[in-house]
Order: structure tokens, then C-alpha cells, then sequence
């Protein structure tokens, strides 16, 4: 094996010269993430305000609780006719017509004006609004005149009730225009010691100039200086007209830092009409925010906990894994029911005081959130990765084919110009592939030259020397693998997948493709040997051999051989299935027990590794040296397939881009380490086994 490295040399240095590229690609990521270590928590006032009419405290007490727990931010959408009149604080009442004339005796409280109108319209979604004081009905008659180019209306007053008459239609519902932030909610939040931010929604055909002009002034004059804007699924203010619209809030996103909502699944962010004009001009410069979804408000006592512990955690996954900065908080849901609230305010200052405690220990710090610094990566250096997993690929030929060394350089120079001509032609397509080809290479060469090397073993008879063999050949596999981890991830490494406004999504062929190779080369490498079989390697002797063993006799263990051989296949197949399944960003079917074992683990330690790694993947290199050497047939290509899963897993690791690099470098640390613990314990056992199998061999003798 020494003789084939020294072979080539050449290529040993370019491909491993990858490390140093791709270190000084990550070290501007790096930078970027350890600045950006301050997360924020807003409080959702629409969720908290439902709740609070079920609770026996009302609003402004659970404002002030909120406040006193360390939360300073609320945010608070504009209000609507529709959320006037469900207010049971505001002084106004809101009526379609077909809501109206369901109600008994209508007609006798109503001006006389307004009972004209109702009994004149033929549509049931006219307006009627009863205001039972002057300054609500100027309120909204003020505000509706603002962001409507026509608006019409009758009012009429009787009795001290101001009432207006509103005509609509389906297409423009006009119970859903925002209308500003409603005066005495505002003055009962300030009063609370919460700075209130600004949301609006927006209604398609009633989203114009005028629109965006009387929402950017109702946000000023609410907070002159909000930190943060939220975007919504129905669309950028003022989008009906796009140039303008874009113009204007690329304008306002200069003192105020865009807010972009985590998908509910966790991957990507959501998207609405103008979202990604807006941060494609913005280069990326926003913040990324974790909305509490309903599932997750519902995680009260769930997994056998007490409280809203579960909570807490995707809290601290979404700000330490995730590159998430803002939790959106919200109120907690029953667990059956999806419009009844926990009103106990004890799980309420779990939530919040265990979210600030777990992530102080981890380093973040609780205030104001600054966009992450925008990252990219220079061509220039990605071309020298290609160029490094060229020469890569080219050992890993070299692996299985004799390839003159004249040859050897040839491929590397035609590999090389290829990779140039990709960056020059293909753009940010060539990135996913030297993403996914450093991927698979890397990986497959760790085990292909491990394989290689076990070919040529000669048993060393001692078991420490043994012991000392496996623990050196996995730690050259960790480290071949990680080097296209690092690769990978060097290529990708700029804010628009660290913030997942592009999702990488080539985990399963990256996952697929070295297991299949690893077969492959097992089979050509290693199984003939365990065999003691000769295949010749020039075509017209394979087939005359293939035609020879054909016509041999069949001896009856050669099928009991064959028999285990598809038994152990078929099991090998059903866990492979269970694999790809399980791979990904999701859960994928995990049991309780193990969510609450990764949670113990997230809990106590920096990071928690990752289970096909520490139990799988590194044990498995371990015990598949160990069975090489032993002269073990057959057995060891099953647990290679725990090997390649693990070589493959060091690289998906890394490919979590939203994952900052210390906590995939922790992960990995920690899954080498209990890895290695757990293989030696494997190799342990089964060096009893032999001892007392050759033990019982000398006494039957």
C-alpha cells in the first residue's frame, strides 16, 4: 500500500490541498456566524389577545406579565373593520348585510338613513359599522378615505350612535382593508412597557400607491424606528405596482431589517408576491425568523414533559441550528383543541426564562438583531476546489484500475479544464456540482483505499496490533470524508443558502450513490479473495471463466451459502429503505424514545451528535477493519454498509448550511468520540466470541 501512495504522490498532495482552499473559503462564514450571536423575541398580540379572553386575566395584565419576564416586543397588525368589531375594547360593532338582517329588531336601533340603505342594496356583503362614539366612526372614516382611491359611504347618527353604511362587494371585502393601529390598543401596550412593531396585511387590487403611502406613514408614526418589518403570505405592500413598490421599500428596508419566516417544515423561507425581488435587491441582507407554528403551540406536556419544555427546544433549535433570530412567540394551544389556550401563566415564564437561560449558556445574548454580514465565495477559489477533486476522482480510479501515471495527469487536465469551463459557462449550477461531486468523491476514496489496503493485509496476529489498526483506519476515513465535508460545504458557503433562500437538495444522491460504489468495489476488490476465487480481469477469459463455473456441480453448501448471502441482502435492503426515509431535514418517523434521547443530548452537550454516526458509521469502520483482518467472509460487506453510511454522513453533516460550522465541527467531534468507545466495545465482544470459539475447537479436539 505504501508503494501505491508513493505511486501517486502527486495526486495525495493536489487532492488533499483541498483543506487548505476550502479553509480559506469557511473562514469569512465563520466570522459572519460568530458575529451574529444575538437572537430576539417578539410577542405575537393577536394570539395572546385571544387568549386572554379566555384567561381570567385580560390583556393588559398578560402585556405586563410578558414584560416582566425580560420581552419588550410586540407586534401588532393593523387593525380591520372585521378585528374592530371582534374587540370587545373598542367601541365599535360590524355588520354585513346578511349578518344584519339575521338580527332581530335591526331596523328600530338603526338611523333612519342606514335602514334605508339596507332595505334599498340587493348584495349581502355591504358594510354597516356602529360606532358609540364620534372619534371611532372619524377614526375609521379618516383612515378608509387614506388608503382608498374611491370610497363611498353614508353616515347617519341616532341616539348617540354613529353608524356608516359601506357598499362592497366579494372581490373588494373591504371588512379586511388595514386601517392603522387602533389608538387605545396602542396607549394600553406602552403603558405595558412593550415597544409595539408594525404589521399590515395586504388585499390584491386595493394594493396600490395610495396603500403603501398611508401604511409606511401609519408605521412611523406608531414607531419611527421599529427594527423590523414582517412580511406576510399575501404580498409587499404597494406590489400592484411593482417598480414602485420595490423602489420605495428597498428605500424603508435601509433602517428597517426584513423579516424572513422559516417554512413550517423547516425548509426555506415563505415567499409571497415580491419577496424575492425585494432580497435579491437586498442581497440577501435580512433576518431569519421562527414563527411558533400551531404544531409547535401545541407541544404542551408532550414527550412525558411536565410543561412547555418541547417548546423551548425547537425554540433553541430554530436560534442555534437553524441561524434563526427572531422567535415569534406565541400563545400555547391544548393539546386537543385548536382554539382553546393554556391560561396558566406558569408554563409562560417557563417558555421564556428557559429559551434566555439555554441560549446564554450557549453563548447568544438577548437584544436587537443585525442582519448576518453577507457572504460569498470567489470564484477563483471554487475553481481551485474543482481542481483539487479532479486529481481526487482520479485516485479514486486509480483504486481500482491500473492507470499510467502520463494518464493519471491527462484525466486531471481534462477534468481540470472541464471544472474551469463549468464556472465560466454554467454560473451557480457549476457550484452544485463540485458541491455534489466533492461529496461523493471524497467519501468513496476513503473507502475505496481502505479497501485496498485490506486486500493486501497480511494478518498481524496480534490483537492490539489489530485494535490499533482499526482505530487508525477510521480515523483516515473520518478524515477523508471530512475533507469533502469541507469542500461541500466551502462551495455553497454565501448567505443565500446559510439563510436558505436556496435550498440545497441533492442529500439522497449524495447519501445513494458512494453506498453503491462502496458494493461495488467490495466485490471487485475484496470478495474474491474470501472467495479464493480468480477472475480474470481481460474479457474474453471472464466470460470463458463465467461459462467454466456455470458448468461446475452445485455442492449443497454453496447454496446454504447463497441462501444467508440473499437473507442478509433482504435485510440489508429493508434497512436501506429505512434509511433513505429517514434522511433529510425532518424527523422521518422517530420514536419517542429516541426524540427524547436526542433531546437529553442537546441538553447536556454542545451539540448532539448524530446517531447514524456515532452508532452506526463510526463503530462500522471499526469492526469492518476488524473483520478484515480476522479473515471473516462475507460478514464484512454488511458491515460496510454501516461504514459507508457513516462516510456519507460526515459530509451530509456539513451540507446542513443553515447549521453554523462550530456546531457541525462539535457534532462530528462527538460522534467520532462516542463512536470509537462504541467499537471498541464491538471489537471487544467479538474477540471474546473467537477466544472461547477457539477455546471449544482445542477441547472437542
Amino acid at each position: 500500500m505504501k508503494q501505491w501512495i508513493k505511486a501517486h504522490l502527486g495526486l495525495w498532495i493536489l487532492a488533499l490541498a483541498a483543506v487548505l482552499v476550502a479553509g480559506v473559503m469557511l473562514v469569512p462564514r465563520m466570522q459572519a456566524e460568530q458575529a451574529n450571536m444575538t437572537y430576539d423575541i417578539i410577542v405575537d398580540y393577536k394570539d395572546f389577545q385571544n387568549l386572554s379572553q379566555q384567561s381570567k386575566y385580560d390583556i393588559s395584565w398578560w402585556m405586563h406579565y410578558l414584560n416582566d419576564l425580560g420581552l419588550e416586543k410586540v407586534a401588532l397588525f393593523e387593525s380591520t373593520l372585521d378585528s374592530l368589531g371582534k374587540d370587545p375594547t373598542v367601541p365599535v360593532d360590524v355588520w354585513d348585510l346578511a349578518e344584519l338582517r339575521k338580527t332581530s329588531g335591526w331596523s328600530a336601533t338603526l338611523p333612519e338613513e342606514i335602514v334605508k340603505a339596507v332595505l334599498a342594496s340587493g348584495s349581502n356583503y355591504d358594510v354597516i359599522v356602529a360606532c358609540y362614539d364620534s372619534g371611532a366612526a372619524e377614526w375609521i372614516i379618516n383612515n378608509m378615505t387614506a388608503r382608498l382611491d374611491e370610497f363611498e359611504y353614508t353616515a347617519a347618527q341616532k341616539d348617540g350612535l354613529y353608524c356608516l353604511y359601506i357598499p362592497a362587494s366579494r372581490e373588494r371585502n373591504l371588512r379586511l382593508l388595514p386601517l392603522g393601529f387602533w389608538p387605545g390598543t396602542v396607549e394600553m401596550l406602552r403603558e405595558a412597557g412593550m415597544t409595539v412593531l408594525p404589521r399590515t396585511t395586504t388585499i390584491k387590487g386595493l394594493n396600490g400607491e395610495r396603500f403603501l403611502t398611508a401604511v409606511l406613514e401609519s408605521f412611523r408614526a406608531l414607531n419611527p424606528d421599529p427594527q423590523y418589518f414582517f412580511g406576510g403570505d399575501d404580498g409587499l405592500p404597494g406590489y400592484d405596482a411593482p417598480e414602485m413598490a420595490l423602489r420605495v421599500m428597498e428605500e424603508y428596508f435601509a433602517d428597517v431589517h426584513l423579516l424572513a419566516t422559516e417554512c413550517a417544515d423547516q425548509r426555506g423561507n415563505l415567499t409571497w408576491p415580491g419577496f424575492n425581488e425585494i432580497i435579491t435587491k437586498m442581497n440577501y441582507n435580512t433576518v431569519r425568523m421562527f414563527n411558533e407554528w400551531d404544531y409547535i403551540q401545541w407541544r404542551y406536556q408532550y414527550y412525558s414533559y411536565g410543561s412547555s419544555e418541547e417548546i423551548v427546544n425547537s425554540f433553541f433549535r430554530a436560534v442555534a441550528e437553524r441561524n434563526c433570530r427572531v422567535i415569534y412567540l406565541r400563545a400555547i394551544l391544548d393539546t386537543d383543541e385548536e382554539e382553546v389556550y393554556i391560561v396558566d401563566p406558569e408554563p409562560y415564564e417557563l417558555m421564556v426564562t428557559d429559551t434566555m437561560a439555554r441560549l446564554a449558556d450557549y453563548g447568544f445574548t438577548f437584544g436587537d438583531v443585525e442582519p448576518m454580514t453577507v457572504v460569498s465565495q470567489p470564484t477563483g477559489l471554487r475553481i481551485l476546489l474543482g481542481i483539487c477533486s479532479v486529481a481526487a476522482a482520479v485516485l479514486l480510479l486509480c483504486t481500482v484500475f491500473p492507470i499510467k501515471p502520463l494518464g493519471q495527469w491527462l484525466l486531471v487536465l481534462i477534468g481540470s479544464a472541464g471544472v474551469v469551463g463549468a464556472f465560466l459557462v454554467l454560473g451557480q449550477t457549476a457550484n452544485l456540482l463540485l458541491n455534489i461531486a466533492a461529496g461523493i468523491v471524497y467519501p468513496t476514496l476513503a473507502m475505496l483505499v481502505l479497501l485496498r489496503a485490506l486486500r493486501d493485509y497480511k494478518p498481524l496476529g496480534s490483537s492490539w496490533r489489530i485494535l490499533a489498526l482499526s482505530v487508525v483506519g477510521m480515523l483516515l476515513c473520518v478524515f477523508l470524508s471530512m475533507i469533502g465535508a469541507l469542500v461541500s460545504t466551502a462551495a455553497l458557503s454565501e448567505t443565500a443558502y446559510l439563510l436558505e433562500f436556496r435550498l440545497y437538495r441533492a442529500v439522497k444522491l449524495m447519501q445513494i450513490v458512494p453506498i453503491g460504489l462502496y458494493v461495488l468495489a467490495y466485490l471487485y476488490l475484496l470478495l474474491p479473495g474470501e472467495l479464493n476465487l480468480q477472475i480474470p480481469r481481460e474479457y474474453k477469459a471472464l466470460r470463458a471463466w463465467l461459462r467454466d463455473g456455470l458448468e461446475r456441480p452445485v455442492k449443497l453448501r454453496w447454496v446454504a451459502w447463497a441462501m444467508l448471502a440473499a437473507a442478509l441482502i433482504g435485510v440489508a435492503g429493508l434497512a436501506g429503505l429505512y434509511y433513505i426515509v429517514r434522511t433529510g431535514n425532518t424527523v422521518g418517523g422517530a420514536s419517542t424514545v429516541e426524540l427524547m434521547i436526542r433531546n437529553f443530548l442537546e441538553e447536556k452537550l454542545v451539540a448532539r451528535p448524530r446517531t447514524k454516526e456515532f452508532l452506526i458509521g463510526v463503530p462500522c469502520m471499526m469492526w469492518f477493519i476488524y473483520l478484515c483482518a480476522r479473515r471473516w467472509r462475507l460478514l464484512p460487506i454488511f458491515v460496510g454498509l454501516g461504514m459507508a453510511i457513516g462516510a456519507t454522513s460526515f459530509v451530509n453533516t456539513f451540507l446542513h448550511l443553515r447549521s453554523p460550522l462550530n456546531l457541525s465541527f462539535a457534532r462530528t467531534g462527538y460522534a467520532v468520540a462516542f463512536g470509537l468507545v462504541i467499537g471498541l466495545v464491538g471489537i471487544a465482544v467479538l474477540e471474546l466470541l473467537r477466544y472461547f470459539w477457539k477455546k471449544g475447537r482445542k477441547t472437542d479436539v
